[in-house]
C-alpha cells in the first residue's frame, strides 16, 4: 500500500459502508440472514470514518493515530498499514488498533526506531521485533 491521503481512506471506507448496506438488502445473501453482525460491523465502519476525519493532527513524526505506518521486522517482512483506536478489518485496507500488541508498541515511535511485542497463544510465546520505516 503506497501513502494514501485521509481522503483516500475515506473513500475506500465509505465504499466498504455502501457494499455492506447494499448485501444486507439482497435477500437471501450472508450479511442479510445475519442481520445483527452486520449491523454491528457498519457501526464499526461508521465509528473508524469519524475517526479519520476528526484527525486534525499534523505530527506525522511520532506515530499516533491516525497514521498510516509502514515497519519492517528483523525477518526483512514489512506490514504496511493504517493505526487506529477503532480498527476495522476489510479487504481493502489493514487497520492495527492501538489497542492491540503491535499498536501498543509503536505508539509514540519515531521514523527508524526499534519496537518489539510479544504475543501469547495456546501457552506459547512468540516475540516479534523490527523497525518504522514511514509514518504519514
Amino acid at each position: 500500500m503506497n501513502s494514501l491521503k485521509k481522503e483516500e481512506i475515506l473513500s475506500i471506507l465509505e465504499i466498504e459502508i455502501e457494499r455492506v448496506k447494499d448485501e444486507s438488502r439482497a435477500p437471501g445473501s450472508l450479511i442479510a440472514t445475519t442481520k445483527e453482525l452486520s449491523q454491528k460491523y457498519l457501526e464499526r465502519l461508521d465509528s473508524l470514518k469519524e475517526e479519520i476525519k476528526n484527525d486534525a493532527s499534523l505530527d506525522k513524526t511520532t506515530i499516533n493515530p491516525v497514521c498510516q505506518v509502514l515497519v519492517e521486522y528483523d525477518d526483512r517482512s514489512q506490514l504496511d498499514f493504517v493505526l487506529a483506536e477503532n480498527a476495522v478489518s476489510f479487504a481493502k485496507l489493514l487497520f492495527i488498533s492501538t489497542r492491540s500488541a503491535l499498536g501498543k508498541a509503536i505508539i509514540g515511535k519515531k521514523l527508524g526506531e526499534k519496537f518489539f511485542y510479544e504475543i501469547e497463544e495456546k501457552g506459547e510465546k512468540r516475540n516479534f521485533s523490527g523497525k518504522v520505516i514511514s509514518i504519514s
